[in-house]
């Protein structure tokens, strides 16, 4: 597996910090903006810990040691579905 690249973890470590900075306002719409930074810093934060793209992970036709692990991808998807509807939630 290779290193995760350090452009994009120091992109997650700004997107984190900011989000953590707007977080401690006293402004609603802030704190939305920053719980909005949070997550997109920890989807690229689990999407650079994926590693590298590979093929497509369909059993049987490809090799298993050059498939991309479909794991983090999942768990990107189930973070921007509870952030949406924690968004929802909170301007309702």
């Amino acid at each position: 597996m290779t290193a995760p690249s350090l452009v994009l973890l120091c992109v997650a470590g700004v997107l984190v910090a900011t989000g953590v900075y707007l977080l401690l306002e006293r402004s609603l719409s802030r704190i939305f903006i920053g719980l909005g930074l949070i997550t997109h810093g920890v989807n690229v934060l689990v999407l650079s810990s994926g590693g590298a793209a590979g093929r497509p992970p369909l059993l049987g036709q490809e090799d298993p040691t050059a498939m991309a692990d479909p794991l983090p991808q999942a768990m990107i998807l189930t973070s921007i579905v509870l952030s949406l509807g924690t968004t929802a939630f909170g301007l309702a």
